[in-house]
């Protein structure tokens, strides 16, 4: 009785990423890339997306506090027993936050509108993504939201620093091309960095080389250059797409991780994530997730709100001290919970009776059944007993395993959880 009651999510067999690094042995499906085989040299994108390469998306390279952090040492057990471990490094600047995380996706998305949300192919597996970015501070104000001002433009200038200045070192959990056949290897030890150089333009540039000052032309001197490691991986087209509308729509930095975590994973109708995973992968401190547990599982949910307000994710289903049931189609899961079916009492007697148990369920039985249970839970526990048959139509002995789960004649059984299948 202990396997249909108390492991019922378990049983319903829904995609988990409590295993995360299978889970990152990417499907790396963009589904906001548009149709590309309409021109076969170009690899088209979706106006209005962003883009980041999808080591990343799912790394907690980024520290949540406040305060400022020179280091930052993240690490857990894999589910194979090895250690998987980051180590966040800043030197003048500090590691980054949130806010100069926003800077590198604005200027990535300047990329893509530089390049008219198109890039050149190479072959099947491989597009030309140029490594240079020209941008100025005047855009990057306008695509951050931010004013335009000096002192925004030395904020922005600051944080171009930091993402410059920061160093990862990774074990076990990123990805890089394998030249041997094609596939995105685990990295055993890597060490890179986000972007690489940095050229800043003003008037001072025009007056040294004694060329009369054109701010027009500053963006066309401007720029940064992604790090090698980084723009090899988005050439490859290890890279994940987001709603860019969605994630400006996002103001709290847990929000805007788990927007980008789940980006970077493969999406189903109903995924389940333990508490454990998100906050290693959204980046809480050990403290914070032993000390503190209750406080970040709050962010957490807080943060699954903002997924919801925008459109993201349909809904969750929390489950207590275990972690988040995530509904990104609600109607696919009503379907997968067989809603649609057994309304009233009628269709419920056809149930029994349809059954192929042996022997059968008589009239006098389904009737006893009908007088002894709520009928909104012998709506839902019918659609539940369809689903278990559905995944395993060889149940050994089908009545008692049905009658396992009702009250009858003097028998008062724990019930099964069916909730998820009651309207």
């Amino acid at each position: 009785m202990k396997s249909e009651n108390l492991n019922f999510f378990d049983e319903l067999d829904f995609e988990t990423v409590d295993n995360v690094e299978n889970n990152l042995n990417i499907n790396n499906s963009n589904n906001l890339a548009v149709d590309n085989s309409v021109e076969k040299d170009l690899f088209h994108v979706k106006k209005g997306s962003g883009f980041n390469e999808t080591n990343l998306m799912g790394i907690p390279i980024v520290s949540l506090k406040r305060e400022r952090e020179d280091k930052i040492i993240r690490k857990w057990v894999r589910s194979d027993g090895r250690e998987a471990k980051i180590i966040v490094t800043g030197k003048e600047y500090g590691v980054p936050k949130m806010l100069d995380f926003d800077v590198l996706l604005a200027l990535l998305r300047i990329h893509l509108k530089n390049n008219d949300y198109k890039f050149a192919k190479i072959d099947e597996h491989k597009i030309d993504v140029p490594n240079k970015i020209n941008f100025s501070f005047y855009e990057l104000s306008k695509e951050l939201g931010m004013k335009i001002s000096g002192t925004n433009y030395n904020k922005l200038e600051e944080r171009i620093r930091r993402l410059i200045d920061v160093k990862i070192e990774t074990s076990l959990m990123a990805r890089e091309l394998s030249d041997d056949d094609g596939t995105f290897d685990l990295k055993e030890n890597t060490i890179f960095g986000i972007l690489e150089e940095y050229n800043i333009v003003t008037k001072e540039y025009f007056d040294v080389n004694n060329k009369k000052y054109d701010p027009t032309k500053i963006k066309d001197k401007q720029y940064v250059r992604i790090s090698d490691f980084v723009i090899k991986n988005i050439c490859s087209k290890y890279f994940k797409l987001y709603n860019e509308k969605e994630y400006k729509n996002l103001s709290t930095s847990v929000g805007k991780r788990l927007y980008l975590i789940l980006n970077s994973w493969s999406k189903s109708s109903l995924k389940f994530i333990s508490y454990d995973v998100l906050m290693n992968y959204v980046g809480f401190s050990e403290e914070e997730k032993i000390n503190k547990r209750k406080e970040s599982i709050r962010k957490i949910k807080d943060g699954f709100k903002e997924l919801i307000k925008i459109g993201f994710i349909d809904d969750i289903e929390v489950r207590k001290g275990e972690g988040i049931n995530i509904i990104y189609n609600v109607k696919q899961v009503e379907n997968k919970y067989n809603k649609d079916k057994y309304k009233s009492k009628g269709e419920i007697v056809a149930w029994f009776r349809s059954l192929n148990t042996d022997p059968r369920f008589e009239f006098e039985e389904i009737l006893d059944i009908l007088d002894k249970n709520n009928l909104d839970y012998l709506k839902g526990f019918a659609r539940y007993i369809d689903f278990m048959l559905n995944k395993n139509s060889k149940i050994n002995n089908l009545k008692d395993y049905v009658l396992r789960g009702l009250c009858y004649k003097d028998v008062i059984n724990e019930k099964y959880n069916v909730s998820k299948f009651i309207d």
